[in-house]
């Protein structure tokens, strides 16, 4: 059974909080999730800024479809943690 996506509005947006926590979880180092979980964590339109923003890719295995960060996505959740002293 697939997770529901989430949905988020202009009054309530995706927060790099939690693009952090999906993917950086107790500042551990970043890992690669399943596409249907990140949809349901940080909605459908999140990773598709972030992909043409050069901060997300799509891995391909014969099991499940993966998103994980770029070298520029670590970057830029990480600078973006130190600033708000959340690591």
């Amino acid at each position: 059974m697939k997770p529901v996506p989430r949905v988020f509005t202009k009054a309530n947006r995706c927060s790099k909080e939690t693009i952090f926590n999906c993917f950086m979880k107790n500042g551990c180092s970043p890992k690669h999730i399943q596409v249907d979980i990140v949809h349901s964590i940080i909605g459908l339109r999140t990773p598709q800024s972030m992909r043409k923003n050069g901060y997300l890719e799509i891995i391909h295995t014969p099991e499940a479809d993966y998103y994980g960060l770029t070298d520029t996505g670590i970057k830029w959740l990480i600078d973006w943690a130190e600033k708000h002293k959340y690591l």
